[in-house]
């Protein structure tokens, strides 16, 4: 582990760096060293040895004192950044990646040295790309941040995504470890033996089927994941993801399940519209990513590493924002927000999460600047901390609340505490409740499956389960037996693809009059145009979906790119007696295909909460439809 053998008059010997107190001022532990050949930088500290590809920006080499170099032999490309955008003329589904960078050191001392590869902007790539490298004295890892620059003068810059790669050699790790529940091994199957099942997903000799995408977890609060093997871990820590489009919903990938692969997603599209969520620079933007600390340890056994890498993080997440940082994008001083929630019945807010992010669009879809959250504790306050300058709004939910709360011009100012009023939360609309399916949390981890996370195919049991479809009868149904995680286009053994009808029965003692109102939160939609909703028999309003995100064929079964909506109708079309409302996805007919067990579904849709309410003195509507933010 980090500083494992350093002698104990060295832990003595401290000095401040920052806010936190550090052993690197002993004499005892080496310095930073720096060399240079004709293709390569190379860098030391004493505990661990990197390489860096000048061309490329590419780290070539990684080991830890004693030890031998961690990267894969078998690859080219074995710890690097690249990014993919629309139009790109670059080789593999668009990928773009340095091959003509200047690389030099930026700044050297006993205690720190930084290098920095840079290339210029490309009509593939019309960004000024920057990958720094940062080695500190006494460090059990590194540091990287990337910055893009896009010049008033460059034609339009899309990037679906971009990250940072790190490809591990197999046979020194075996597990791989993500939050406290997510970790498991890793099968040394020859990829000859794999089947390929879709993208980056492969069914293995005994059955099981890995992908990619099973370990993606949701970035709050996401500090540190990675491999380990016999006695060494690599991990990726990371103490802010501001930079990280999406807010705390958003989901993305860690750790490959099918390969030795750590990945640090800095923008993506997964589990969102990716074409809503791609980063459109027109004009002058500029962003940093980062920075985020590449950790090397050692230990007895894969637990023993991993708690080893939550405590170096937990240290990390203290030291933010670094005070080492000297770059004209990071920002060193910070603000402070705090404030209080409460609802209009005077109840606060209780650990609901807070984000702070721009105006517009939906933060969920935001990636072009900074996004920060916190939670309100039991009585509704909450503190963001570290919040870079600048003007923002202020947006709030909380589990069995459908509305979002909404404040905006929130001002934050370098080394000031931003004290908002009072928010008073209102309700989604007045009137009264006549049912409730789920809790409005944006997730469908409430309802049958919903907590079975990343199982590859789980859409299929659904013919099984509900051979007949969802039939839900309110005040006898239960979420959790009767009303599935998704309601999803599946095949049938038969080669045939069902297109599923969901019926909600429900009895009303009397006639009510006035304006219905259907409330839908929407915690996913994969490849499905639109709900048609009818009720008893008629149709009543199509519920139109536009976006689809990859929620339901990538595992994720509590949700993707969430959205609320509201259908008005004359609540005079309700009746005393037995009432039903259908729910139908608005699909075009499909015609039967081979049979194949773990077939990708045709479209689905995830539900978060459906409730049916009534205001009993307002004016008759005609049915519409309104997307809420």
């Amino acid at each position: 582990m980090k500083r494992e053998f350093l002698p104990l008059v060295a832990l003595a010997l401290i000095f401040l760096n920052g806010s936190k107190m550090s052993v690197y001022a002993s004499p005892s532990i080496p310095p930073v060293s720096v060399s240079q050949t004709a293709q390569r930088v190379l860098l030391s500290n004493g505990f661990i040895t990197l390489q860096i590809e000048k061309s490329t920006g590419h780290v070539v080499n990684l080991e830890r004192t004693g030890h031998r170099d961690i990267l894969s032999a078998s690859r080219r490309l074995v710890m690097y950044f690249d990014a993919n955008g629309h139009g790109s003329k670059m080789p593999r589904k668009g990928y773009w990646g340095m091959s003509d960078a200047s690389c030099h050191i930026l700044r050297q001392s006993p205690s720190i040295v930084e290098v920095v590869c840079t290339e210029t902007p490309s009509n593939e790539f019309p960004f000024r790309t920057a990958v720094h490298y940062i080695l500190r004295k006494g460090d059990g890892g590194y540091y990287t941040f990337v910055t893009l620059r896009h010049a008033a003068s460059a034609s339009e810059g899309v990037i679906g995504q971009c990250r940072y790669v790190i490809k591990v050699r197999p046979s020194m790790f075996s597990s791989y470890f993500v939050t406290r529940t997510e970790q498991g091994s890793y099968m040394n199957t020859p990829s000859q033996e794999l089947k390929e099942v879709t993208n980056a997903t492969y069914q293995f000799p005994d059955g099981s089927v890995r992908t990619k995408y099973n370990n993606s977890a949701y970035e709050s609060n996401l500090h540190v994941y990675g491999v380990t093997g016999a006695n060494q871990g690599l991990w990726m820590i990371t103490p802010s993801s501001e930079a990280v489009n999406g807010g705390p919903t958003k989901q993305d990938l860690t750790v490959h399940q099918d390969a030795t692969i750590v990945l640090r997603m800095l923008q993506s599209g997964h589990f969102l519209d990716g074409s809503l969520a791609a980063i459109r620079a027109v004009g002058n933007w500029s962003k940093i990513y980062g920075p985020y600390y590449v950790y090397l340890n050692t230990g007895a056994s894969p637990q023993i590493m991993w708690h080893d890498a939550r405590r170096e993080a937990r240290e990390q997440v203290k030291l933010w924002p670094y005070r080492w940082m000297h770059n004209s994008l990071f920002a060193n001083k910070r603000g402070t927000v705090t404030g209080v929630l409460y609802h209009s019945d005077g109840k606060p807010a209780v650990y609901a999460h807070v984000v702070l992010a721009a105006p517009r669009p939906d933060w969920q879809l935001q990636s072009m600047g900074y996004i920060f959250s916190s939670r309100t504790d039991s009585s509704g306050r909450f503190t963001i901390k570290n919040v870079i300058p600048g003007t923002y709004s202020l947006y709030a939910y909380q589990a069995g609340t459908a509305s979002q709360y909404v404040r905006t011009s929130v001002k934050v100012g370098a080394n000031k505490v931003t004290h908002l009023a009072r928010g008073l939360w209102r309700p989604l609309a007045s009137g009264k409740r006549l049912w409730q399916i789920g809790i409005p949390d944006r997730s469908a981890s409430e309802f049958r499956h919903g907590r079975d996370r990343r199982q590859f195919g789980l859409w299929n049991l659904y013919p099984i389960d509900f051979p007949k479809d969802v039939n839900y009868v309110i005040g006898e149904s239960t979420p959790a037996h009767d009303w599935n995680y998704c309601q999803v286009v599946a095949q049938r053994k038969d080669g045939t693809w069902h297109r599923p009808v969901w019926t909600i029965h429900f009895s009303l003692s009397h006639e009510v009059a006035g304006t219905g109102i259907l409330v839908m939160g929407i915690a996913g939609a994969s490849q499905a145009h639109g709900i048609l909703v009818s009720l008893n028999g008629k149709p009543m309003a199509k519920v139109d979906l536009q976006h689809s995100d990859p929620c339901i064929y990538r595992d994720a079964v509590t949700g993707g790119m969430y959205r609320l909506k509201l259908v008005r109708f004359n609540a005079a079309l309700l009746k005393k007696g037995g009432n039903r409302i259908t729910l139908r996805l608005a699909l075009a007919k499909m015609a039967p295909t081979p049979y194949k067990p773990l077939a990708m579904p045709r479209g689905g849709v995830m539900y978060d909460f459906v409730r049916l309410m009534y205001l009993p003195n307002s004016r008759v509507a005609k049915a519409t439809v309104e997307t809420l933010r």
